[in-house]
């Protein structure tokens, strides 16, 4: 088991389940620790050793890779709409991005508070569910239900915008394997989230 996220301290655990997401046994599940983190554990009795979760790790040396062969641009605004900005809660540029994406056929992935206050990611390209990932939600969220669809939607050619935290973005682009042309990452700035719990 020494190829496998068994190795990743719990303090390195983002959460992001994409160990969960990737494994071929399907071995491991995230649960809640006392605190209300996610982290994955193993099912040592199904799990074949295959190190793919740990692979694929955001938390281990797999997220390198991403960052160190590009040349990397930062951009900063506000929107001049003062209805829009209200419901924001870090410029707006969000709402005027998701706009672009959906005008042109494509989708957005953000996260939304569900009907029992849990922090998830949807992807949509509905003007209403849009309006429900304005506004940071400062807890840690669930993503990685998404990864599979966000996939089929680039090999179908479709725009895809995802929004979220640092390690949720390598998570997704660990998961997909290689760069898309039509996929959109807006990285929230963070510097660690609270437990929903």
């Amino acid at each position: 088991m020494s190829k496998t996220i068994a190795k990743i301290d719990k303090n390195q655990c983002t959460g992001c389940g994409l160990c969960s997401e990737k494994c071929p046994k399907q071995c491991i599940l995230m649960f809640e620790d006392e605190e209300g983190f996610r982290f994955p554990k193993i099912d040592n009795a199904k799990c074949v050793g295959c190190g793919l979760c740990m692979a694929t790790c955001p938390a281990s040396t797999a997220a390198d890779v991403l960052y160190s062969k590009y040349n990397r641009s930062y951009y900063c605004g506000i929107i001049k709409d003062k209805e829009v900005l209200i419901k924001s809660s870090s410029g707006g540029v969000f709402g005027v991005l998701a706009e672009y994406i959906i005008r042109n056929g494509g989708y957005v992935c953000g996260c939304i508070y569900t009907d029992e206050m849990e922090a998830v990611h949807i992807l949509s390209n509905h003007k209403q569910d849009i309006e429900k990932m304005y506004g940071s939600k400062y807890v840690q969220s669930r993503v990685e239900h998404c990864f599979p669809t966000i996939l089929d939607h680039l090999n179908s050619n479709d725009m895809v915008m995802f929004t979220g935290t640092a390690c949720q973005i390598a998570a997704l682009r660990l998961f997909l394997g290689k760069e898309y042309s039509m996929l959109y990452c807006v990285e929230i700035l963070c510097h660690g989230v609270p437990s929903p719990g």
